[in-house]
């Protein structure tokens, strides 16, 4: 099953037996249902042009919009080692985001920047982009999105640290309710392994500076980088007793073992 049948700001909220019903019999179920709208709506069903649309929107909406719902659909990461020895920032940027706004159903488009510090193991640059697209396929709030793809990352190659940005525009403020078109929502989400944190934090040595809220993604590869630098020098001894209790579950309310990498999010909008 998918890891993310949970319920709660961090998950998408599926229910518990949502992967019990096959893709084509989703297909068929939701054709009827959407052509019963379209009825409603006082649309002429014997129509050339509009006869097939419940079939079309029912397979677009199941098998292409709302594909990340599908276990299936889940991309395989694999890693592998970074023989380059390359220890600097990697940034991937300009990944397009298509989603939808699980409020209005309407379109959320934008881009994504994914950038990470290798902890002895890379990904694929497609594999990035992959994951992008497997938590956009699905209703979405754009803050749950930015963090999935953070802790996707996470969870699979435990990096020194990932940061996610998402700057997006929310179709259902600029053609409905607000009308407020170019109006645009920033998110981040940063991810650390938990045992690095731990470590950081025992010694005085980890310092997260995080960016204004009105600071853009676009050339930030610098202010990223700041956010994982600590360079500062214990100034006390560091016993087992000044360490940290580790966190006993992700914030995505999986339980995990000590050593499981974590993240944490922030979000900040702006118009």
């Amino acid at each position: 099953n998918d890891d993310d049948v949970f319920t709660g700001k961090d998950h998408t909220p599926l229910r518990s037996d949502a992967f019990n019903m096959s893709p084509s019999a989703k297909v068929e179920k939701i054709e009827k249902l959407f052509g019963e709208i379209m009825e409603t709506l006082g649309l002429d069903m014997t129509d050339d042009s509009l006869k097939d649309s419940p079939k079309r929107v029912a397979k677009m909406y199941v098998n292409e919009i709302f594909g990340g719902l599908l276990p299936e659909n889940k991309p395989g990461i694999s890693t592998f080692s970074n023989k380059y020895k390359y220890r600097q920032m990697l940034v991937e940027k300009d990944i397009t985001v298509y989603s939808f706004c699980e409020h209005h159903f309407l379109p959320i488009i934008g881009k994504a920047h994914v950038a990470y510090i290798s902890n002895g193991e890379v990904i694929g640059l497609s594999k990035i982009n992959r994951i992008v697209d497997y938590y956009a396929k699905r209703p979405q709030v754009q803050e749950r999105l930015t963090s999935q793809i953070a802790d996707a990352i996470v969870r699979r190659l435990d990096p020194r640290g990932v940061i996610v940005v998402i700057e997006a525009e929310h179709l259902c403020m600029a053609m409905r309710g607000i009308r407020k078109p170019g109006a645009t929502t920033t998110t981040s989400a940063v991810g650390t392994a938990s045992i690095i944190r731990r470590l950081a934090i025992c010694c005085c040595s980890w310092r997260m500076r995080s960016t204004s809220s009105s600071s853009t993604a676009s050339g930030s590869a610098h202010r990223w980088r700041s956010m994982f630098s600590g360079a500062r020098a214990c100034t006390r001894p560091c016993t087992t007793a000044s360490m940290p209790t580790p966190p006993r579950h992700t914030p995505l309310g999986v339980p995990v073992e000590p050593e499981v990498a974590t993240t944490s999010a922030g979000a900040s909008r702006s118009a």
